[in-house]
């Protein structure tokens, strides 16, 4: 018989388990000149590959026969609403003028 203790279920449930940290991603070897360089080989090498399909005929036109469809669910902003009319002052009317006039002789 082996000296061990049995395994106990209840030490291996995920409210038990200890959470390790996520290893940082500097920890992969690569300085930061490097990273960078990784990064901008890899969307040259995305922008290629579109350049390239791009070459093909049937995808040029394909693309050329779908563009009005991403136009279209491209909606232009709302023109803004014109300014609103300037207030009026209000007219005030003259009172008629008084009549003097002189007592019949």
């Amino acid at each position: 018989m082996s000296a061990t203790p049995p395994l106990n279920a209840a030490l291996f449930s995920p409210a038990l388990a200890v959470h390790r940290r996520p290893r940082p991603l500097a920890a992969d070897g690569l300085s930061k000149a490097q990273y960078r360089a990784v990064v901008c080989a890899i969307a040259l090498a995305h922008i290629g590959a579109i350049w390239g399909v791009l070459q093909v005929p049937a995808v040029r036109q394909a693309v050329v026969e779908a563009a009005p469809i991403f136009v279209d669910l491209l909606a232009p902003p709302a023109p803004p609403a014109p300014p609103p009319p300037p207030v009026q002052p209000p007219v005030l009317k003259t009172p008629p003028p008084t009549l003097l006039t002189t007592a019949p002789a």
